[in-house]
């Protein structure tokens, strides 16, 4: 993968496409499935559904965040032109995925079948056995994310990330569809929808595979390659992945839905819910931008300067406060409106509650680019102990708060943790990048020059392409 600059732009714009595309309708699946799944199952069984799986995605933990820090070495060895050292990562990917990380699935999955999680959470509409069903559905999945995300690495090391994304998109649609149809024509139950989820992610990953054969010849499965030194360069990364991920979302995301289940109701859960999916909507629009510029960063880490480094950080940053702020306006201006809709009237707009929402969304779009940057050069190890501490006080917080004032105070006690902990990386990214934190804030809310070099790359790109500007 290149490392010039039109090479990266033109990658770049591919790669924000495809991204645009699957974060689209990443987007849509959500909202979409939110007026279906409660016009079917009512608010208290969506609440379950959403409790249950938000139980289940911690298996999403087994991984250890190695295949995101290791995906990033693949990319940033061949960024060095070192494919030696590429497809050697890639190898021992596969592998780990095979023989470590699914054997840690099962073990998980095991435990926690053994809790009595139908009392734990209060179900009343999902059955024992349902909930047995859709629990190891949903570990399949995971598993299979897991595998897909290690073949995906060969493929954004030889700068195929765009394919990817829109694989990725398409299988979403087809999810989409699938669980519509499943429930709107055939009265589908929760065990239906986590069936169709967990086939999908299988077609997506042989999609992936079948293509990376092709586009990348030195990425090749070798069942009997094992580097305990390889291991062991991992184990700092992918301990940092792990907490800064379970910091985000098994604790900021994840855990304020289980712990609203418990100390209120499920309901209570399906109103945090119905919020948080429309603020974090926002999210969609940052991260098709983020995600590629992330593997860009990646690249550059192994062979170009902090200086250019520093531009694509603050430059992101500046990307991401800019989608923030037109896409809450949008929200506020129409959200009694959109509620109304796309709730049946079963969830009324809060204006209070939105804006809450909003100012945490909005400390987690500052800190967004930054977190991209140490995730994609392997650099969370020593924030993430911070962080994952900070999130974890932040939840009870909102425990503390919930138990009193309801749900706004959920949202409250997280959105303290969002905000500290987005300070804190972009404070630990401009002392990487050998800039103070004043000139870091300075140089990120400059819209104006974000304006100016958005104008000059995007003539650049369309002069190449053969558009005389």
């Amino acid at each position: 993968m290149a490392s010039n600059s039109s090479g990266r732009t033109s990658r770049l714009a591919l790669g924000v496409s495809g991204q645009a595309f699957a974060r689209a309708v990443a987007s849509l699946n959500t909202l979409a499935l939110v007026p279906i799944l409660i016009s079917a199952w009512g608010l208290g069984g969506y609440g379950e559904w959403v409790a249950l799986t938000a139980v289940a995605s911690y298996l999403s933990y087994s991984n250890f965040g190695l295949i995101t820090t290791s995906a990033y070495e693949v990319v940033m060895a061949a960024g060095a032109n070192d494919y030696v050292r590429a497809g050697r990562a890639f190898q021992m990917t596969i592998n780990l995925v095979l023989f470590v990380v699914l054997p840690v699935i099962l073990l998980l999955l095991a435990a926690l079948l053994s809790l009595p999680l139908t009392q734990m959470l209060k179900l009343n509409n999902i059955t024992h056995v349902a909930t047995v069903l859709i629990i190891a559905l949903v570990a399949l999945q995971i598993w299979v994310q897991a595998l897909r995300g290690a073949l995906a690495a060969a493929l954004y090391a030889a700068g195929s990330y765009g394919f990817c994304y829109y694989v990725a998109g398409f299988a979403k649609l087809i999810e989409l569809a699938s669980i519509a149809i499943a429930i709107i024509y055939f009265r589908g139950t929760q065990v239906s929808a986590a069936g169709i989820m967990s086939i999908c992610a299988f077609f997506d990953a042989l999609v992936v595979w079948l293509y990376a054969r092709r586009a990348a010849p030195w990425a090749k499965v070798d069942l009997k390659t094992f580097d305990l030194k390889w291991v062991k360069s991992q184990i700092r990364p992918t301990i940092g992945l792990l907490l800064s991920t379970f910091a985000n979302q098994g604790i900021l995301v994840q855990g304020p839905r289980i712990a609203l289940s418990a100390l209120l109701s499920p309901a209570a859960v399906g109103l945090y819910s119905v919020y948080a999916t429309a603020v974090r909507s926002i999210d969609q629009f940052v991260l098709m931008f983020a995600m590629p510029l992330g593997l860009e960063v990646a690249n550059a880490a192994g062979s170009e300067s902090s200086d250019t480094l520093y531009r694509m950080v603050t430059g992101g940053t500046r990307v991401a406060i800019a989608i923030f702020c037109v896409v809450a306006s949008v929200l506020l201006l129409s959200g009694a409106i959109v509620f109304r809709l796309w709730t049946h009237g079963t969830v009324e707009f809060n204006f209070k509650l939105a804006v809450v929402y909003l100012i945490v969304s909005g400390f987690i779009q500052w800190g967004r680019t930054s977190w991209i940057a140490l995730v994609s050069t392997n650099k969370l190890y020593g924030i993430s102990f911070v962080t994952a501490t900070v999130a974890l006080v932040a939840v009870v917080m909102g425990g503390f708060l919930a138990v009193r004032i309801g749900v706004l105070g959920m949202v409250i006690g997280t959105g303290l943790g969002e905000m500290v902990n987005a300070i804190l990386l972009t404070v630990l990214v401009s002392g990487w990048l050998g800039r103070s934190y004043s000139t870091f804030f300075v140089d990120a809310l400059d819209i104006g020059a974000a304006i100016v070099d958005l104008r000059k790359r995007l003539r650049s790109l369309l002069e190449r392409r053969g558009f005389a500007i």
